[in-house]
Formats: structure tokens, C-alpha cells, sequence
């Protein structure tokens, strides 16, 4: 082989400042968050707001909204913030009553009425009923009454005598008297006006025992006519009582209903129903009264329960200014539709339209109700119940479990009642799009999606906001003020969550933790009045200490020698990879080692992950890249004929994703030139066909794994990483690589092309195919030259 040519191309690493960015507070002006004003709501976002406020405005069928984002963006209360302005604009709906049907009570009726009107007609109803069970036990226990009654009773017993006076006379005509028992109407034969015995009886003879019986039969008529005219006068008896109890109650609690009737003129169910109710009144005035022939029950009536007068209120909008809006945490069957509920008496489940239930979508009609996706569909069947709801603009408060065999059979069945809510489902993104591609309802019923971002650009008015947000934090929760240095770091690790320079997370429930510890460190120094950025810098490493036990145990492993990892000397088809790992809130990177093997034969690139089944379908497309880079290479003019293998040692739970595919064929041009690569240096980055490096993800994590093991076994100042250069922006690295960087012991070197890394890790000129044999790529086009030659001499031997 050829000499190589040592490359003269000096490749600039990355200063300190451009691997962090510190945030400018420059254009703000404070000692400490004391001096911020307090954030309202949250940072906003346009692109989401824009949409919630179309979806919350139009007032449109199907106009609901989805709001996705990750959690802890701010999203719910950003909806809130909305909704406390939005709602106030809007009209109060009506309030909702469940009244006793009197025709059909196992059918309640439910009824609208104005906006904070529910409950005084409830309370209304009840104080009347409460007055009449006072009032009308007393009226109608009154001298003037029971005179009344007892008038009529003795007419009706005058009448009764009378008649019974008639028929002793008709009956003694015949022969006979007339006894009244209580079995009925007895007549008993006399002879010379003396009672026939039963024994005198028995001694008659046959002729006058038929006598008697033909005078009994001529009896009959006048007995059965006797009967009816009692039964008549019994009935006129009754029916002049209860029209002169009817009038008295008509009395006692006409003007009272009238009253109600007079105040809720203009509510036309309300009348019909009062105008029942005080029919029903009339009809069973006895529900009022006292048994009395049990002294006791004198005592309990005003105990005994009207239930059927009650007004069950299910919706009430007393106090509230404008549209109601509803957030439902547990949206269950029950909690979301309404519910009947029971109660025990006397060993048996029992129910009533008294306890029947609203639930959060009737109480939201009219306004809006905001419910967490995931909670909603935890539960079962509620999701095709709202469905329902939304599609027929009613809900029906029912029972799904009357469909258990353990409870009973029968129960009520109330009206369905309009409803008009806005529902605002809170979720993930992917949630939002696994329903908009499998539920064909959700497409329809659901037109707008406000799409809230995990990131903001870091702009002054970005920056403000968050020193605001920090300075409610602290306001909130009762933390010490943090000082200017303090929300500067704060900010900076903003930043880092980003991973970019210029852009922040918005991930406010991970920052609002971070000030809540910083805060925990800065009270256990003593007599603190402040948090500092080295309050907040403890905490973050506090942080990272409590999370990092598996990231120790790798490290570990690489201190022991068990997962070899080389950081010194150059080695040919071998080269330091770099992984990340993501496990709850830990987030590493470590090195991993690379080889490649490369010799004559027909075989292609095989990937030893794919072949053992431990690679992912991104990794091998990264392993196809790289065969293709190989044909556009060097396999222009003539077919390539190699077998190479890649491998990522002592890898045994899965490989996946092309980040390390540059790094593989740095491994394997150095395989196919016979060059060693740098021991010194990692690299991380994805290639394409053409060769260009292409961007990746954790490179803040990757670099500082690699940094940790340099840093263990001591820094030579030749060691670093190769990142890709449009990476540059993600960097915000930690203080310690930076300070390595500043003191030249450690780099960090961006490119743009294979080229330049081949350069970097071989210190030999990458060159052109079918240039100087003395560069990278001459090497390896006479090596591909040779194998294809050895192939063509085992054809000639065939």
C-alpha cells in the first residue's frame, strides 16, 4: 500500500462560548425577583392561542376543541386564563329542576327556568309545603269544621235511618223484622208479632215454612233496594265531605300556590307544574293529616316526608357571571352524565326523583367543559356515551348499573334534557391523532386543534416572561426571592431542556421544581435572603445525583475495564460511538465501541445487530446508507466485491437509530485503508448517501459521557467529539466541559462531511476515489481494486 499523506487542514474546535449560551437580562431591570411583576397565565404561544380562542368563539355545532401539548406546558391553565374572560362574555344558561311527574312517576320531569331562579322556587315550594303542614292539620281539626263534618254525617245517618225505618215497616207488613249486623241485613219470621225461634221453626209444617219463604222472597227487593240507597247516601256522604275538605284546602293553600303562580307568571312549565302539584294537594289532603286512631302519628306528621313536592334542583347558576365552566378531573359515568342514586329502607334499595343527580355535562351546557383525554377514556363506555350526547344535543340521566343483576329491576326514567357545552378535551399530540385517524365521530364533533409547542423562541419578550414566571414561582410558593444571577441560570437550563441556544422549554412544571428545590439549598445555608445560581447549580447536581444510579453503574463499568472502551492510541477498523439514554428524568450519554472488519468476498455489509436481531429498523436503514455511500463512491465505474462486517461491541439489549452511522463507517474506511483511527476521539452523527453529516439528538448528553470517562482517566488535551456542525446551535454544555474547553484540554469539533471526519480521525487527507492513492479514499479504492481482483482470480481458477 501506499504511504499516506498526512493532512495539513487544521480543524477549528468550538470555544467556550459556543457550547453554552448565557441569556442577556441586560434589558431588565431588577436585583431580585422581588423586583418582577407577576406573570398572568403563562408564557404564550401564538400559534395555540389563535386557535383556542377561534375554537372557544364560534358557536357553531361541532366547534369543540382539542388541546394538545406534553404536560407541564401550561397548556390547562393557559385555557383557564381564556375561559375566565371568554366565559364572563357570555350569557348565564338556564338553570335545571327534576319535579315528581303526578301521571307517571317513575317518568320525572325536568324543567328550565331563568338563570338563579332555581333555588328560590325551590325554597319557595318548600316553605309552602311547610305552612300547609302546620295550617291545614288545624283547619280541619276546628270546631268550625268538625261541625261541618259531623253536620253532614248526622244527615247522612238521619237518611240511613229513615230508610231503615221503611224497610222494618215493609218487612213487618210481610211478617218479618229487620236486624242490622255486621255481615248485613238479617230478617227474622214472626208469627202473632212474636220472633219465630230456630227451634219453633223446626216444629212448623211444611205449608208454613213455605209461606214464610214466599214473604222472605217478597222481602228481597225492598232489602236489595234498601242496600242501594244506603250505598248511595254512604257515596253522597263521602263526596260531600271531600268537596268540603276540597274547598278547605282550596282555601288554605289556594293563595298560597297562587302566590308562586304570580311570581313565575311567565314560565309556562313551572305553572303547569304548580297547577298539578296543587291538584295532587287536593287529592290527598290526608297526606297532611294524622291518623288517628295512632296518638303517635299526631306527633310525627310534621316529620312524614312529601317527597313528591319537592324541587330537585340539578343545575343552579346563582352567583354566576356569565357561562359556567366546568373542569371535570374525574370524568366517570356518574361525575360526567348524572346519576340516580338509592338509599336503604328496610333491607331494600330505594330510589326517587329526590335523588337524582346532575352531572358535569348538563352543568356545563350552555358554557364549557374541559376533561383530560386520558381520563376520559380510562373509563369504560363513556366515550361513546359523550359521542352520543354531542350528536343528539341531549343527555339522559341514566343508570348503567340497572343493568346488574343485584340491583333492582325497575327504576326511573327522567327526561332528556337539551345540552350545548363546548367541550375541551386536554391531551398529548399523539393521542389527538390516534382519534383523528381511528374514530371517524372525534373528526366531526371536534373541528379545532390548539397545538401547544414544547419550546418558545428565546426573544427578549420570551426571556421577560420567564424571569416573571420565575419571580411568580417564588411569590406562590412562598420561596425566597433569586437573585439576577440566579434566574440567569435558571434560564440557562431553560435552554439546555431545549437543547438550543435560542430557544426555551416550556416545560414550566420542571422549572417551577427547579426553583422549588434551589430554594430547599439556599434555606440550608445560613441566614440565606436569597437564591443564587449556586443554589440553583446544586440543585441541578442533587438532581442529577438522585437520578443517575444506572448512568454510575455504566460509568462504572467503564472505570473496571468490564465495557472496554480505549481513550488513548489509534486502532484501525475501531472507533468510540456515542449512545444516550433517556429513563424517567435521567437523561445520559456514554461511549460505546464500534469495529468493522473488511476483506475479499461477495457478502455486502453485514450488520451483526441485524443478524442477531438486536437492531431497529432505523438502524439498519443507516447500515443500508452506508452501502449505498460505498456504490456512489467507488462503485461508479465498476462493481464493488467486499464482505465487511459492523458491530457495536458488547451491545446485548438493542440497537436503534442512525446517530452512530458516521461513526460506522469511519470504522469501516479504516478497515478497508489499513489506517488507524484516533482512540482519543468520539464521534456521533448520521450520514446520507452523499456523504454530509446530518444532525442528532442528546448531543449534550453525548459529549459530556465521553468528557466523564476523559475526565476519570485524565485529560490529555487531544480528546474530544465530532458532532455535526448544524448541532452547534444545540449545544449548553455543563460548566466543567466548558472550563476543560476553555483550558484546551478537551474540543469539540463540528463537521460538515465524512471527509472532514475521516481528516480528523486519521490525520491523513481524505483525497477523491479516483485521485492521489496516498489519500483515505485512494487507500481504499486499491483495496476495493485488490478484492476485486481476488475475486476475478477465484473466478479464473473456477
Amino acid at each position: 500500500m501506499t504511504e499516506p499523506r498526512p493532512s495539513r487542514r487544521r480543524f477549528k474546535s468550538l470555544s467556550p462560548k459556543d457550547v453554552h449560551r448565557s441569556p442577556s437580562l441586560s434589558f431588565l431591570e431588577f436585583n431580585t425577583t422581588d423586583d418582577l411583576k407577576t406573570l398572568s397565565g403563562v408564557i404564550e404561544q401564538d400559534r395555540a392561542i389563535s386557535s383556542l380562542e377561534l375554537g372557544l368563539s364560534i358557536k357553531r355545532r361541532n366547534y369543540n376543541v382539542y388541546v394538545a401539548g406534553e404536560s407541564g406546558t401550561g397548556k390547562t391553565t393557559l385555557v383557564r386564563t381564556q375561559l375566565d374572560t371568554i366565559a364572563k362574555s357570555r350569557p348565564t344558561p338556564p338553570d335545571w329542576i327534576c319535579v315528581h311527574n303526578y301521571k307517571d312517576p317513575s317518568a320525572p320531569r325536568c324543567i328550565s327556568m331563568p338563570p338563579g331562579t332555581a333555588l328560590g322556587f325551590r325554597d319557595g315550594m318548600a316553605a309552602l309545603i311547610e305552612r300547609l303542614r302546620e295550617q291545614v292539620p288545624k283547619v280541619f281539626h276546628s270546631k268550625e269544621h268538625q261541625e261541618k263534618v259531623q253536620s253532614i254525617l248526622n244527615e247522612s245517618l238521619d237518611r240511613e235511618n229513615g230508610c231503615f225505618l221503611e224497610l222494618s215497616k215493609q218487612a213487618q207488613a210481610v211478617g218479618f223484622t229487620i236486624k242490622s249486623t255486621k255481615t248485613g241485613i238479617v230478617t227474622i219470621p214472626m208469627l202473632d208479632d212474636k220472633i219465630i225461634s230456630n227451634k219453633d221453626y223446626a216444629h212448623l209444617t211444611e205449608d208454613e215454612r213455605r209461606q214464610i219463604e214466599g214473604a222472605r222472597k217478597e222481602l228481597d227487593p225492598h232489602i236489595s233496594s234498601f242496600l242501594q240507597k244506603t250505598r248511595d247516601i254512604e257515596v253522597e256522604t263521602h263526596t260531600a265531605i271531600q268537596s268540603l275538605q276540597r274547598g278547605l284546602g282550596q282555601q288554605v293553600a289556594g293563595h298560597r300556590f297562587e302566590e308562586l303562580r304570580k311570581k313565575y307568571a311567565e314560565q309556562e312549565q313551572v305553572i303547569t307544574y304548580l297547577d298539578a302539584a296543587f291538584e295532587n294537594f287536593l287529592d290527598n289532603l290526608n297526606r297532611f293529616l294524622p291518623d288517628e286512631s295512632d296518638p303517635g302519628e299526631v306527633r310525627e306528621i310534621q316529620k312524614k316526608p312529601l317527597t313528591e313536592y319537592v324541587i330537585n334542583v340539578l343545575v343552579d347558576h346563582s352567583g354566576i357571571d356569565g357561562a359556567p365552566v366546568i373542569f371535570e378531573n374525574r370524568p366517570n359515568w356518574s361525575n360526567l352524565f348524572g346519576k340516580i342514586e338509592r338509599r336503604l329502607e328496610n333491607g331494600v334499595y330505594f330510589t326517587d326523583f329526590t335523588l337524582i343527580r346532575s352531572g358535569s355535562l348538563l352543568r356545563a351546557s350552555g358554557g364549557y367543559l374541559i376533561v383530560n383525554v386520558l381520563d376520559l377514556f380510562q373509563q369504560p363506555g363513556v366515550w361513546d356515551q359523550l359521542k352520543s350526547c354531542l350528536r343528539n344535543r341531549e343527555v339522559a340521566i341514566e343508570d348503567p348499573g340497572m343493568l346488574s343483576p343485584f340491583l333492582p329491576t325497575t327504576g326511573l326514567k327522567p327526561e332528556a334534557i337539551p345540552v350545548d357545552p363546548k367541550i375541551i378535551l386536554v391531551g398529548s399530540a399523539w393521542a389527538y391523532y390516534l382519534l383523528y385517524n381511528a374514530d371517524e365521530d372525534f373528526r366531526r364533533i371536534f373541528q379545532v386543534l390548539a397545538d401547544f409547542d414544547v419550546e418558545i423562541d428565546a426573544t427578549r419578550r420570551t426571556v421577560r416572561e420567564y424571569a416573571q414566571f420565575i419571580a411568580t414561582t417564588c411569590r406562590n410558593d412562598e420561596l425566597l426571592p433569586m437573585d439576577r444571577d440566579g434566574v440567569s441560570a435558571v434560564i440557562e437550563h431553560g435552554l439546555r431542556l431545549a437543547d438550543h441556544q435560542k430557544r426555551l422549554t416550556l416545560k414550566f412544571n420542571d422549572i417551577a421544581n427547579l426553583v422549588i428545590e434551589a430554594d430547599h439549598h439556599a434555606r440550608r445555608r445560613k441566614k440565606a435572603t436569597v437564591i443564587t445560581r449556586d443554589d440553583v447549580m446544586t440543585a441541578l447536581a442533587a438532581r442529577t445525583r438522585r437520578n443517575s444510579l444506572l448512568a454510575d453503574k455504566l460509568h462504572r463499568e467503564i472505570q473496571d475495564g468490564r465495557t472496554m472502551i480505549t481513550i488513548q492510541g489509534s486502532v484501525i477498523g475501531q472507533v468510540n460511538g456515542l449512545a444516550v439514554y433517556s429513563l424517567g428524568e435521567s437523561r445520559f450519554g456514554t461511549p460505546t465501541r464500534i469495529t468493522a472488519n473488511a476483506w475479499a468476498g461477495r457478502s455486502g455489509v453485514v450488520n451483526i445487530e441485524r443478524e442477531a436481531k438486536l437492531s431497529g429498523e432505523i438502524h439498519d436503514k443507516g447500515v443500508y446508507i452506508i452501502t449505498g455511500f460505498l456504490g456512489q463512491t467507488y462503485g461508479r465505474e465498476k462493481p464493488i466485491e467486499l464482505s465487511a462486517t459492523l458491530c457495536f461491541e458488547q451491545s446485548y439489549g438493542g440497537v436503534d437509530g442512525d446517530s452512530a452511522s458516521s461513526a460506522e463507517l469511519f470504522a469501516l474506511l479504516s478497515a478497508l485503508a489499513d489506517l488507524p483511527l484516533k482512540q482519543s476521539i468520539a464521534v456521533t452523527g448520521s450520514v446520507n448517501q452523499k456523504g454530509e453529516i446530518q444532525p442528532i439528538g442528546g448531543v449534550n448528553e453525548k459529549i459530556e459521557g465521553f468528557f466523564d470517562v476523559c475526565s476519570d482517566r485524565g485529560l490529555t488535551g487531544e480528546q474530544g467529539v465530532i458532532i455535526p456542525h448544524q448541532n452547534t446551535r444545540n449545544l449548553m454544555l455543563k460548566h466543567d466541559v466548558r472550563q476543560a474547553i476553555e483550558n484546551g484540554t478537551f474540543h469539540v469539533w463540528p463537521i460538515k462531511t465524512i471527509n472532514d471526519g475521516i481528516e480528523i480521525l486519521t490525520g491523513v487527507v481524505a483525497g477523491q476515489p479516483n485521485g492521489a492513492k496516498n489519500t483515505v479514499h485512494g487507500l481504499v479504492s486499491q483495496r476495493l481494486e485488490q478484492f476485486r481482483g481476488a475475486g476475478q482470480s477465484d473466478n479464473d481458477d473456477k
